[in-house]
């Protein structure tokens, strides 16, 4: 049920490295009093393009000179509005509260154990990656050979939010999985499908995206896989409508890896 929420509250109660840790962006790296990394919004590769700045709970990505505070982060990570995100943190790090009055007792002095407590509860993409079953019978008729859906990290769920789909990691730019993708093998819709609250990135298989080398684009998850098995590794294809956010993630995979595209 919807509430009213003090803007104000919740940013003064959500420090954006929390944001960061719930929202699933566990790739940045430290940088001085900087975090620095591909950027979680527009999925560009440049490894330095998107920086938070921890003390003063702000974020900044170069690739769409755009930024702002742990509401429009979460927002654009959602895909929704600073009111809808706003409602989102509170309700999980204010119980609820619209007034901050609820605050979580491990943003208090003192409580680091309260923070300690929910990353190591964190999803750990190896830990899930071994209940995956590259030879499950319901893949065989994808004409994509085991060997292949291992190098993807892929393979059948037999449990969970994405079970009876085939679940392929999704990386960042440095290659480490950061979420799994379900994809539908009946025709399910929606045909991807990623845990609550991670939306789905624009583009599959940026991450092995040669320098240099002319990409191109296919239909789905499936046909990427294929054409891997078959000698075309520069591949990716569209997990989402290619809207305007979208196709300037591409622009910025275009200028950073400096490649052609071909459809």
């Amino acid at each position: 049920m919807a509430y009213v929420v003090d803007f104000a509250a919740v940013k003064a109660a959500v420090p954006i490295t929390d944001a960061l840790a719930f929202l699933g962006v566990n790739h940045l790296a430290a940088n001085g009093e900087t975090l620095r990394g591909t950027c979680p919004l527009c999925q560009s590769t440049n490894a330095r393009g998107f920086v938070v700045t921890p003390a003063k709970g702000t974020w900044y990505c170069f690739s769409e000179k755009k930024g702002g505070d742990v509401i429009r982060l979460t927002a654009l990570h959602g895909r929704t509005d600073d009111k809808g995100a706003a409602q989102k943190l509170a309700a999980h790090f204010l119980n609820g509260s619209a007034n901050g009055a609820g605050k979580a007792a491990d943003n208090a002095p003192g409580a680091e154990n309260g923070t300690q407590a929910r990353n190591s509860a964190a999803f750990n993409p190896l830990d899930y990656l071994k209940t995956l079953d590259a030879e499950h019978e319901a893949l065989a008729g994808l004409d994509i050979l085991p060997e292949t859906l291992i190098a993807f990290q892929a393979g059948y769920s037999s449990k969970g939010l994405l079970r009876g789909r085939m679940a392929v990691a999704w990386h960042n730019a440095e290659g480490t999985p950061i979420a799994f993708i379900g994809v539908a093998l009946k025709g399910e819709l929606p045909q991807y499908l990623l845990p609550k609250g991670q939306p789905l990135p624009f583009w599959f298989n940026t991450h092995r995206v040669e320098e240099g080398e002319p990409v191109r684009i296919l239909p789905g998850v499936l046909d990427v896989l294929q054409a891997s098995e078959n000698g075309c590794t520069n591949v990716i294809c569209p997990l989402a409508p290619t809207d305007a956010d979208a196709l300037n993630s591409l622009r910025a995979l275009v200028l950073e890896k400096k490649v052609t595209i071909e459809f």
